[in-house]
């Protein structure tokens, strides 16, 4: 709830850093923003500045398994939120893509596939669910 709060005050000064970031490509500023406003953002449905974040680290840290292993997490549980699974389903997988490509993401692995067997459980999709399971 604090941190709410302080996101609520200071939201503009936040997306401005953030746009600043963007256009400087401070990409050891926005590693930043990532690690610390992804998940609030997430959480509190800042979906702008979400997809500000997004747009900028899809371009500059798409060969960083970790940023994009968390950015796609947060893209899943915003889609599922929204009420679009199969957007849902194509972050996931894609999260679990960047998942497998790194020897150290097990638990981030086991994580994703449960996010995926509980979206097809909640479509009725028993087939899927089997597969994921497998």
């Amino acid at each position: 709830e604090q941190v709410g709060n302080v996101f609520r005050i200071e939201g503009a000064n936040f997306r401005q850093a953030i746009v600043t970031s963007i256009k400087n490509e401070s990409k050891s500023l926005m590693r930043i923003f990532v690690d610390a406003l992804a998940r609030t953002l997430t959480e509190m449905g800042h979906k702008e500045e979400f997809n500000l974040l997004v747009g900028f680290s899809e371009s500059f840290f798409r060969d960083d398994a970790n940023i994009m292993i968390q950015l796609r997490g947060y893209q899943g549980v915003l889609a599922r939120r929204d009420g679009n699974p199969a957007n849902a389903m194509k972050f996931w997988q894609d999260r679990a893509e960047f998942c497998r490509q790194s020897p150290d993401e097990a638990e981030r692995l086991a994580d994703t596939l449960l996010d995926l067997t509980d979206l097809a459980l909640e479509q009725k999709n028993n087939d899927r669910v089997r597969e994921l399971l497998d």
